[in-house]
């Protein structure tokens, strides 16, 4: 039990939202009616609208008139993205532990019990990952493996968007230079102790994802442009892989022609030169971009 006078902590529990109209009728009066799972913290919860094309704000008006001593809310202009929509809901954030959670109701409210506690036993960053392969489709589970094995080993093979965070992290994770869209390995990368908790992912009772193809397209590029150099390895590679093949194509042609082996023309040449060519522009290109690379590194501090 808590003193007398002694205050307590405060948890913020931040929600993301767009294209949830027909979800936050249902997820807001389950938070509200969940509350007391949480009862030695004082409870807020931040909403911020992501330029949602749908009614979604308008929900979020009406429940903050009715809550507002819990619930804060704000809206973006338009759509930036889910990135910038979690960068504002945890800028608006007052508590001394924060909490992220998705408007759809997908991931279970309970364990932010479970990840509380291992806040409390001293770990400043908690993440849920995700252990099932039955929900979302092929491509966002080759994503996160991708990421998990060519970006961040400690990326979670699940991936995850379900979190608690100390102050301590929050205040060091908001100042960093992007609100982009996978501020998950943004996080990792201060490099902080997590906790790693296992969850299934709950089905989609309703509405739809927002999360479109073309998303996903722009989410894979944009992460491989931030956070790998792993493009530019690849194109120097095949370049010096594209150019010793050529040089040795050559000589064993020249070998074949000295010593008489085959009728070799000089049209024979052709393809090895132009690999030759091509390989050493490749080559050159993927230089180039190193430099250009490890001074995006410096700049990005």
């Amino acid at each position: 039990m808590k003193g007398k006078g002694e205050m307590k902590k405060k948890f913020s529990i931040c929600i993301p939202v767009y294209k949830n109209e027909k979800n936050l009728p249902i997820t807001i009066p389950y938070i509200i009616q969940h509350l007391d799972l949480f009862q030695e913290f004082d409870v807020e919860i931040v909403m911020v609208n992501d330029g949602s094309p749908d009614n979604s704000y308008q929900v979020m008006q009406e429940f903050q008139k009715q809550y507002p001593d819990i619930i804060r809310i704000a809206t973006l202009t338009r759509n930036f993205g889910q990135g910038a929509c979690t960068h504002c809901c945890l800028s608006m954030a007052q508590g001394d532990v924060v909490g992220v959670i998705a408007a759809d109701m997908q991931e279970p409210l309970e364990l932010f019990v479970d990840m509380l506690e291992e806040w409390k036993q001293g770990y400043k960053l908690v993440i849920a990952a995700r252990n099932d392969k039955g929900i979302g489709i092929w491509f966002s589970q080759a994503l996160h493996r991708f990421i998990h094995k060519y970006i961040n080993e400690r990326y979670p093979v699940g991936g995850f968007d379900f979190l608690v965070m100390d102050r301590e992290v929050l205040d060091k994770y908001l100042p960093l230079d992007r609100e982009d869209a996978f501020g998950q390995l943004k996080l990792l990368w201060l490099g902080y102790e997590y906790k790693e908790l296992k969850y299934t992912r709950r089905e989609r009772e309703v509405g739809k994802s927002g999360w479109t193809l073309g998303k996903k397209i722009e989410t894979v590029l944009g992460i491989l442009v931030d956070y790998s150099a792993k493009p530019i390895h690849f194109l120097m590679g095949t370049g010096v892989f594209l150019t010793a093949g050529a040089i040795v194509a050559m000589l064993v042609l020249l070998i074949l022609a000295i010593c008489k082996v085959a009728q070799i023309s000089l049209v024979a040449f052709i393809i090895p030169i132009l690999f030759f060519l091509g390989g050493v522009n490749l080559t050159g290109i993927g230089l180039i971009g190193e430099y250009i690379w490890r001074n995006f590194e410096m700049n990005k501090n």
